[in-house]
């Protein structure tokens, strides 16, 4: 996932392409975000500005654009992300050495044959 706002407004995230008038970092932006979607439509002055870029579809629900935050031309994004992940139950009988009765030990195996 990748998001922010990159102010790129030289592009159509409808048809993913950059206009004609778009500038080399526009169209290179567009050249290296290959199989990432665009996940934000609503535009901010007639421009989407805010994007939310992910490979995979089910990473987040519920999105959207909300308020501007403060008083800058931001908008804040709200939505719900989707993380699964294992959880490894890793547990390992560790013994106390420091707190053994060493000299019961001693005894108990000095009175063995």
């Amino acid at each position: 996932m990748i998001l922010g706002d990159f102010n790129h407004p030289d592009i159509d995230w409808c048809a993913y392409t950059a206009l004609a008038a778009a500038s080399r970092e526009c169209c290179e932006f567009m050249n290296t975000q290959c199989f990432y979607t665009q996940r934000v439509l609503r535009p901010r002055d007639n421009v989407v500005l805010d994007l939310v870029l992910s490979r995979e579809r089910d990473l987040f629900s519920q999105l959207q654009v909300i308020n501007s935050l403060g008083d800058s031309d931001h908008n804040m994004i709200e939505f719900t992300f989707h993380l699964s992940r294992k959880v490894y139950n890793d547990t390992k009988e560790l013994r106390d050495y420091r707190r053994g009765d060493y000299e019961s030990i001693k005894k108990r195996l000095s009175e063995m044959d």
